[in-house]
């Protein structure tokens, strides 16, 4: 039983946190953003400072939390219909 109410506590925790992703700004203005950040990062003075490891860390971050907008679209999805 506590361990459905703690399941149940994450799970609108989650839900929480994804409504408030899309509350700020849809799915394509979120997706460009992120790519705009990652070209700022890339590009700008990091770009010189960071070493190979840095950035291989930020391509690798970007394509995780890509991939998890990408599953959190889906979750927003099924919940409106």
């Amino acid at each position: 039983m506590k361990k459905n109410i703690q399941h149940n506590a994450v799970k609108t925790e989650l839900e929480g946190a994804i409504s408030q992703l899309f509350d700020f700004a849809d799915y394509k203005d979120v997706k460009e953003c992120l790519w705009d950040w990652l070209k700022a990062t890339i590009c700008g003075d990091f770009n010189v400072r960071a070493d190979r490891k840095q950035k291989d860390m930020l391509l690798i971050l970007f394509e995780k939390i890509n991939t998890l907008l990408d599953a959190a679209n889906e979750v927003q999805k099924t919940k409106r219909s």
